[in-house]
């Protein structure tokens, strides 16, 4: 359920990103690739997402001080420009205008679909390796408040560092960041190994069947005693003494000969005659039947 929530959020992110505002085509690959880069990178340069704002901020103000500059050096002519009559005015394809408004509505909300998905499966995991291997790693980047999502490569150090991420068109290397649970915080940039998380649990879910294999193995080869060998009570049954009984015949309502003492729930007993679930065994100078869970080999 896992691994197929993932490969859907694999193929559903060839692409990233829709930047806020943007009115261009989101597949013009520069103009998302440079804000991703700051994104990344502005942590390491004393920036924030808050300095990104300011800076927004004050190329607007500028924009407005030069606009009234330009509408000042108009009025201060006495007399105004000759204009032609003629009517130039173009009818905008408002069809158009829309159904490219609703392309980049439909997009974004595709592409935070995904960022959703991508949270959810990591969530979703029930174990994060604590360390990766050194070496180039599969990664997922995301910026959710930038609706940001990312497929990229990213370059583990032996101290469990994120060192360098591979944009395809550029590498990012000043970089060291640690790795906590199968993600890094680089900036304001969340950067995802699911690949590793995957594999991890698929591994760790292998090795506890294997695990429970090898217990059953180890019960199958204890049970397997004869008359003649010595066993005795499971550690599991020391805290139910009262049921550690030797009865007269193989069932349980048959007449009890001795109930064992504390101390003999480490004592060797041997086997008299085997049964399915009885077994006539001798314990010190008393002979009688018990259960034969109880026991396993000495």
């Amino acid at each position: 359920m896992m691994g197929g929530l993932y490969t859907c959020i694999r193929r559903g992110i060839i692409v990233l990103l829709l930047g806020k505002g943007s009115r261009e085509p989101q597949d013009s690959g520069k103009r998302w690739f440079s804000r991703f880069f700051y994104l990344l990178t502005a942590y390491r340069r004393g920036h924030g997402r808050k300095k990104y704002l300011e800076m927004k901020t004050l190329f607007l103000l500028l924009f407005l001080v030069l606009g009234f500059s330009s509408i000042a050096q108009v009025n201060r002519y006495s007399s105004p420009a000759e204009a032609t009559n003629d009517n130039t005015y173009a009818s905008p394809n408002y069809d158009a205008l829309l159904q490219l408004g609703a392309m980049a509505k439909q997009r974004k909300m595709e592409i935070r679909g995904l960022i959703q998905k991508t949270i959810k499966v990591y969530n979703s995991y029930p174990h994060y390796p604590q360390k990766m291997r050194e070496g180039w790693h599969q990664t997922v980047c995301l910026c959710p408040e930038d609706d940001i999502l990312m497929e990229t490569k990213t370059y583990v150090n032996f101290n469990n560092e994120v060192t360098k991420i591979d944009l395809e068109t550029q590498i990012i290397s000043d970089i060291k960041e640690k790795i906590v649970n199968g993600k890094s915080q680089v900036g304001d940039v969340t950067v995802y190994f699911l690949e590793d998380i995957w594999q991890y649990n698929k591994n760790y879910e292998i090795g506890q069947r294997t695990k429970v294999e090898t217990q059953k193995q180890n019960t199958y080869m204890n049970n397997r005693y004869g008359v003649g060998d010595f066993v005795k009570i499971k550690s599991d049954y020391f805290s139910m003494l009262e049921l550690m009984v030797l009865r007269s015949q193989p069932n349980p309502n048959s007449t009890i000969v001795y109930k064992l003492q504390k101390s003999d729930l480490t004592e060797g007993i041997q086997i008299l005659e085997e049964g399915e679930f009885f077994m006539k065994v001798q314990l010190r100078n008393h002979k009688g039947y018990i259960t034969r869970g109880f026991l396993e080999i000495k």
